[in-house]
């Protein structure tokens, strides 16, 4: 569900839902990790390819870690541009999960190679 920035602590809490990405919210950026690395960590995630992933989110999120990764700038601009393309959330979501599913695949075989 999404909601009004300002709205996102209240709504969660209504609805006994988990809110994200705003201060204050269940995830969001904590300790220099973005909200994807918080989750991976809490959650305790155990996978090559997805920590390489959070990495690569990780630059794209965090304007002053851009180059943490060669692939984060190029997530950023395509990121930009799904917001460019459609203001619906629900229709971004839907367009971008190819890509992320693309993205790990990707990082699951560097990773293959990396170890």
């Amino acid at each position: 569900m999404f909601v009004p920035k300002d709205q996102v602590l209240e709504t969660a809490k209504r609805l006994k839902g988990i809110s994200f990405d705003t201060p204050g919210a269940d995830y969001t950026h904590r300790e220099n990790r973005c909200t994807f690395e918080i989750l991976v960590k809490d959650y305790k995630l155990d996978d090559l390819a997805l920590n390489r992933l959070a990495l690569i989110v990780h630059g794209a999120d965090i304007e002053e870690d851009i180059q943490s990764s060669a692939e984060s700038a190029g997530l950023l601009a395509i990121a930009k541009g799904f917001c460019q393309t459609t203001s619906d959330d629900q229709e971004k979501l839907k367009l971008q999960f190819p890509l992320y599913d693309a993205l790990y695949a990707y990082c699951q075989k560097t990773s293959e190679h990396a170890a």
